[in-house]
């Protein structure tokens, strides 16, 4: 009786002990083994504080691995000899992808430049390049052909070095250097700075 009464026990254990490691095996098929990373590689001028979410994540220039998913991102600048504005956008971090942010930082935000550049995997055999500005109605040029006005796709473009121009009246000029990757989208978005009546030269950014 007792040996029978073990042995029933013994039973009972492995049956809870089988389900519960099939639970698991179940939540860890169904979320894909967790969450995938992403890389946020930011830059900017001056050096400024990263936050996403309003986590503080590192100060420019800083690269770090970053759950996929949507974010808000803030750089707070961190210099003391002028009042400049911080600055705030919402950001995608897609899982084993670099999503790039370069910012010009100024004393509004009306007057301050960013970039932000990812890639994105298409089924052409050639690159591609889709521009979007802040405004919309610049015109866009890749080494010094003029392809048409944000927001603009650009197909069939040969994967290698680039350079990638925007220009817009009453804006400063962006002058960015793209590295494209066959069988992929790169993505640009960029926030345009206001300029005077006699604009400076736009200081070049780089794409990983």
């Amino acid at each position: 009786m007792i040996v029978g009464g073990m042995k029933r026990k013994i039973g009972f254990f492995v049956s809870i002990l089988v389900c519960i490691v099939l639970v698991v095996g179940g939540i860890k098929l169904f979320s894909g083994g967790g969450s995938k990373e992403g890389v946020l590689k930011v830059a900017s001028n001056p050096t400024a504080s990263v936050f996403l979410d309003n986590k503080h994540v590192g100060r420019t220039p800083v690269e770090t691995k970053v759950a996929s998913g949507d974010y808000t991102i803030r750089l707070v600048p961190e210099t003391t000899t002028q009042a400049l504005a911080s600055w705030q956008d919402s950001i995608k971090i897609a899982p084993d992808i670099l999503t790039y942010v370069n910012a010009n930082l100024a004393e509004s935000e009306f007057t301050t430049s960013v970039e932000i550049m990812w890639l994105e995997k298409i089924t052409s055999k050639f690159a591609e390049v889709s521009v979007r500005t802040n405004p919309d109605g610049a015109m866009a040029s890749i080494d010094g052909e003029t392809k048409g006005i944000t927001p603009i796709s650009i197909p069939n473009i040969t994967a290698g070095d680039h350079a990638l121009a925007i220009i817009s009246s009453g804006f400063l000029p962006r002058n960015i250097k793209i590295k494209t990757t066959a069988g992929y989208k790169l993505n640009a978005i960029v926030k345009l700075a206001l300029s005077g009546e006699t604009p400076p030269e736009a200081s070049p950014s780089h794409t990983p």
